[in-house]
């Protein structure tokens, strides 16, 4: 049943109201106010109902309308602005009169065939990395349809990725070449040495650059670049380098500083370490006082930067007697690599294999004892055989503001910044629980304090900067803010599935997982249940909103 526009008298604008079947199959009334004309009011009628009904019989271009109904407020602006300009002069000139329920593969085909055509006035082509934004573009809007208005399949995902460049074949220079090249260096013995180093040794530039006097063994005809770069040059000088400067996480000091004279009185090397917990809680820092104390060197890495199990035994080779080997995310290894790890971890010792077929050989290399000290937000996602083989295993819990005050009130010692201790308190409350946040907002809030206080942090200062920021007193920031609302407004409050909300808020499953919710979690903002997240009243009563009420068959807009 349709029900004409209404125009309101006394504020002169236009309101709907109308009925419409629920997932119940029961009518429920729907309103809403503050419309410009009658015309704007009439669409949002229809509009809603095309989604209530996923109907996908309509254009490219009035889907586009929808579109941006349900995603611009979830976007920061200038992000959207971008897309809304490559919408409006790359894609809707090609789809704007196609019906969204047939347009095909083949459609999305004939515009990358297009855009990888196109040349501008110059002959200039976009850039690949433009076609790939393009294209990612048009794939989310059919992402959209297909999550929420029923599209049977995404036509830019069947497609594939438009213009992709094909590899480049690596050249090298054969032994002839090279002689050629060298002949004509020879006058020039700076560059020829450089080059005869370079190409009959194998090694990078950067190790030829970093060579000393000291670095070669002429006697033996040796050349030993590793001991170049050490990991630990030019860290942070906010981290802490002793276990007395390193504030708060009690119990996890108290337990590895015993560990750590244990292992110096019996002259052995640390049992490996396994740090989890939430990010920016300090598992780096940590690592780093390790070989501090235990007076030996640092290496530290990544797990998606081993990517072979050579560049693992590269980094285990060139280890020092006792030395520390930090892998931050350690749970993202592969498990071909995770599998030389096990021998390396238990035994010192790594297995190497040349050559092929019958002419195949196995080595076995001994390996200077040391301490593998490995760093995950993920300690669920570690195999069972690798989180065993960790002797010390430590949980890094949140905060308390009063912790994060005084790391603030050092920090900006070391910054040579002037800062009261309630300005610290209030810069700490609004940290999440966490030193890296605290000490990024401490030097946002200091250039605030530059401007409108000569410099120095008092509470006033602090708020008003936070504020600006959009920065809550708890420490939710507008990302937060727009979940939570996200989960009030479209859903009342949930359940809802993690998958449907980051498409409703333009975000990733695992951002939400990793960045969101276990913050909103620990201060009980958010529920997680079988059937999917579920704010809560307190979430509610700090956003100023009404408990939403699942059995209110009526909505209101107003």
């Amino acid at each position: 049943m349709n029900m004409p526009a209404y125009k309101d008298s006394k504020t002169g604008t236009w309101f709907v109201k109308f009925y419409c079947k629920d997932w119940t199959g029961e009518n429920k009334q729907i309103k809403k106010r503050g419309f410009a004309t009658k015309r704007e009011a009439l669409d949002y009628e229809r509009n809603y109902k095309i989604r209530q009904e996923n109907n996908l019989d309509m254009t490219f271009g009035e889907f586009w309308k929808l579109y941006t109904e349900d995603v611009k407020n979830y976007v920061k602006l200038n992000t959207w602005l971008t897309k809304e300009h490559i919408v409006d002069t790359k894609i809707l000139p090609y789809f704007k009169n196609l019906k969204m329920n047939e347009i095909t593969p083949g459609d999305v085909r004939k515009w990358q065939n297009a855009m990888v055509a196109f040349r501008n006035e110059n002959g200039k082509s976009y850039s690949q990395t433009y076609k790939k934004t393009m294209h990612n573009i048009l794939s989310a809007i059919f992402n959209h349809a297909c999550r929420f208005y029923n599209l049977k399949s995404n036509p830019a995902r069947q497609a594939g990725n438009m213009g992709r460049e094909e590899k480049k074949e690596m050249l090298f220079w054969t032994t002839e070449e090279y002689k050629k090249f060298s002949e004509a260096v020879i006058d020039k013995p700076v560059s020829f040495y450089a080059f005869e180093m370079l190409y009959w040794t194998g090694m990078r530039l950067g190790e030829l650059l970093a060579l000393t006097m000291e670095d070669f063994d002429f006697e033996n005809r040796i050349l030993d670049p590793s001991e170049i770069a050490l990991d630990n040059e030019g860290e942070n000088p906010l981290r802490p380098r002793t276990m007395n400067d390193y504030i708060g996480q009690e119990k996890v000091k108290e337990n590895l500083s015993i560990f750590i004279e244990a292992a110096k009185r019996r002259r052995e090397t640390l049992d490996h370490v396994l740090l989890y917990g939430p990010p920016g809680l300090g598992k780096t820092t940590l690592a780093g006082i390790i070989a501090n104390e235990m007076n030996v060197n640092l290496r530290i890495t990544s797990g998606p930067a081993i990517e072979k199990p050579g560049d693992l035994a590269a980094l285990l080779t060139n280890l020092n007697e006792g030395d520390v080997l930090f892998i931050d995310e350690i749970h993202r290894i592969s498990r071909a690599v995770e599998e030389v790890l096990y021998p390396s971890m238990e035994d010192f010792a790594i297995d190497i294999i040349t050559g092929k077929g019958q002419m195949a050989a196995s080595y076995h290399l001994p390996l200077p004892k040391f301490t593998l000290v490995g760093a995950t937000t993920r300690a669920g996602q570690l195999t069972a055989p690798l989180r065993d083989r960790f002797g010390v295993v430590l949980r890094l819990e949140l905060y308390t503001p009063e912790e994060l005050a005084r790391i603030i009130t050092r920090s900006a010692s070391i910054l040579g910044i002037e800062i009261d201790p309630d300005g610290a308190l209030e810069i700490a409350s609004r940290s999440r629980g966490t030193p890296r946040i605290a000490n990024r907002l401490l030097k946002r809030v200091r250039d605030f304090a530059e401007v409108i206080s000569n410099g120095v942090i008092t509470c006033e200062t602090a708020q008003i900067a936070l504020d600006k920021l959009e920065i809550d007193e708890l420490g939710l920031d507008a990302n937060d803010r727009r979940m939570l609302e996200a989960l009030i407004k479209f859903y009342r409050g949930g359940p809802v599935g993690l998958e449907t909300l980051a498409a409703a808020i333009g975000e990733e499953a695992v951002t939400i997982e990793d960045v969101y919710e276990p913050y909103l979690m620990q201060i009980g903002f958010l529920n997680r249940t079988p059937r999917g997240r579920c704010i809560t009243r307190a979430a509610c009563q700090h956003l100023g909103y009404d408990i939403p009420n699942a059995q209110d068959a009526q909505i209101s807009f107003d």
